[in-house]
């Protein structure tokens, strides 16, 4: 049969660890393939590859469980941005008035994950914006 090959496996304490950082350990817990495809794949098809699951905090098993923004709602001239949160986490909170400005405006940095969820409110000068949430 075929050997594989693995373009950035590493041994270190026990653990194999493939491209991205990704553990051996942790594609174990969820049953997935000991291989670089693996970690580039989205097994659960929510919209992140198996290695962002792994940053992220969430299970690539179940496309309920991913970083994504549940709700915005304006209060005054400000916007209460909920997202689905890992306790364990930290998130920064990016807002611009326009996708095309050429950079993302920091609102918060070291928001605690809270599960399920949680909630920041963004201070707006604008009637329209994009919110963008970072696992750190």
């Amino acid at each position: 049969g075929d050997v594989p090959v693995f373009s950035s496996l590493r041994w270190e304490s026990g653990v194999w660890t493939f491209i991205n950082g990704v553990t051996s350990t942790w594609l174990e817990s969820y049953g997935l393939g000991l291989n670089d495809l693996t970690v580039l794949t989205d097994t659960d098809i929510d919209g992140l590859f198996n290695w962002e699951e792994e940053f992220a905090g969430t299970n690539p098993t179940n496309s309920a469980s991913v970083l994504r923004v549940n709700e915005v709602s304006a209060v005054g001239g400000d916007r209460i941005v909920n997202w689905q949160a890992v306790a364990g986490k930290n998130y920064t909170v990016w807002f611009k008035t326009n996708l095309t400005d050429a950079a993302w405006v920091e609102q918060a940095t070291g928001v605690p994950g809270v599960e399920p969820s949680c909630t920041h409110t963004v201070a707006v000068d604008s009637a329209t914006g994009f919110v963008r949430i970072e696992v750190e």
